[in-house]
């Protein structure tokens, strides 16, 4: 069973994300930080990317972590579309009315019929 469109819409944005962050992540590391001397540019930026490759590890965890939910989120969508397809459908019920006021004047046909004609 295919999961439902928001499912996919999410999981194609967060790729998309996860591959911006990552290459601009190694546009930085490859160029190296700009230089000016003055900040942002300064002596800093070496510490600010320094702790930022450092929590990049952390990210990418918390993305596994992510991934991993929405798995579990897809088999609970997959579940639910096989509860739903054994719901009477709106067609189903529209027939069952009819039948029910059908039954309904057959019975009141056959009370009259007997107290007009047995009584």
């Amino acid at each position: 069973m295919s999961a439902p469109s928001n499912v996919v819409q999410l999981r194609a944005q967060h790729a998309q994300n996860a591959a911006a962050l990552e290459s601009m992540a190694e546009k930085l590391l490859a160029d190296g930080p700009p230089t000016g001397g003055q900040p942002p540019y300064d002596g800093g930026m070496e510490a600010r990317v320094t702790k930022l490759e450092e929590t990049m590890t952390e990210v990418r965890e918390r993305l596994v972590r992510i991934e991993t939910r929405l798995e579990g989120v897809d088999s609970r969508f997959d579940s639910l579309e096989s509860r739903l397809s054994s719901l009477p459908t709106h067609k189903d019920l529209h027939d069952l009315t009819w039948r029910i006021i059908g039954a309904c004047a057959l019975l009141v046909g056959a009370t009259f019929a007997i107290a007009r004609y047995i009584h």
